[in-house]
């Protein structure tokens, strides 16, 4: 791609990230079929040589991954057609967001896979267009979520493989656009799902690989969009399905859990579920004989 190719004051970004962060060449993909930013298109199949993503002349993406930061550059601040930001597996070990606080095009922020401890989200509420956060993968033993409440377009928030214990949802409950919650993989002990039962919008909930012991599902009972339920490896010696029976439930996960019966009779009046996964569940025979009602209605079962 040749640099007069980019618009004048995104190619002078490149020059100044590139002085930056002392890198000699920026790997440069265009795509013009990009309209803004299609995050299946560009997002989820470009290689650590593209760091760069161009639509119609302007910089719409970045692409860090596996280089070494120890801060977000601040050049990115002169990008301002910038919607996907890609900062995983930079070695982060703080998360200041003060350098992207004015780029209001910004959709996706990733930054997963790193050290970080410690997040200055003061500036998030700027950002109102993102639509996804990940911060999974990293080391934050707590969190505040306040800054996500101003997110009004958030669909996707990623917080999974933490080292957390506990974590208050209340800062999302008027993120009325939220999509899908990911949870999983920390070492939560409780879970208090209230903050939810109001976020009409939930399709998608993953709780999987955590510590808890109960999960109350009364404040989910009417979130009528809610189609995946991931439960899975957790301390559940017993499950009340009774409030989310009339959901649209499609795939249910809630193996590896220590229980020894569970209430396939109710389950078996979910409607819309296509998926059960009963995988490292210690099942009694008679429970296990229950399976064939639910197989008959052609619900798919992994057991083993």
């Amino acid at each position: 791609m040749i640099f007069s190719e980019i618009k004048e004051r995104d190619n002078e970004g490149l020059a100044h990230l590139k002085e930056e962060l002392g890198i000699e060449d920026i790997f440069i993909w265009a795509n013009e079929k990009v309209s803004g930013w299609d995050a299946r298109l560009v997002w989820g199949d470009w290689g650590s040589r593209r760091r760069v993503i161009l639509s119609e002349g302007n910089v719409v993406a970045l692409n860090f991954w596996n280089m070494k930061l120890d801060r977000i550059p601040k050049a990115i601040e002169s990008f301002s057609h910038l919607q996907g930001l890609n900062l995983s597996n930079t070695g982060l070990q703080k998360l200041d967001l003060g350098n992207i606080k004015n780029i209001e095009t910004l959709k996706k922020i990733t930054v997963a896979y790193n050290s970080i401890t410690e997040i200055n989200g003061s500036h998030l509420d700027k950002l109102k267009n993102v639509i996804s956060v990940n911060l999974g993968c990293n080391q934050l033993t707590s969190i505040d979520l306040t800054p996500l409440s101003g997110l009004t377009n958030l669909e996707n928030f990623y917080f999974y493989e933490n080292p957390i214990e506990q974590i208050d949802l209340k800062p999302l409950s008027n993120l009325e656009n939220l999509i899908r919650i990911a949870l999983g993989g920390n070492k939560l002990a409780e879970i208090d799902l209230s903050p939810l039962k109001e976020i009409s919008s939930l399709e998608e909930i993953y709780l999987s690989g955590n510590d808890l012991k109960t999960i109350n599902l009364e404040p989910i009972k009417d979130l009528f969009h809610l189609k995946v339920l991931f439960l899975d490896y957790n301390q559940v010696s017993s499950f009340d399905f009774k409030p989310i029976i009339n959901l649209p439930i499609e795939d249910l996960r809630i193996g590896g859990n220590p229980y020894k019966e569970i209430d396939f009779e109710t389950i078996s009046k979910m409607k819309s579920l296509k998926k059960l996964y009963l995988c490292d569940a210690n099942l009694s025979e008679e429970a296990l004989k229950q399976l064939d009602v639910l197989q008959e209605k052609g619900i798919d079962i992994k057991c083993r």
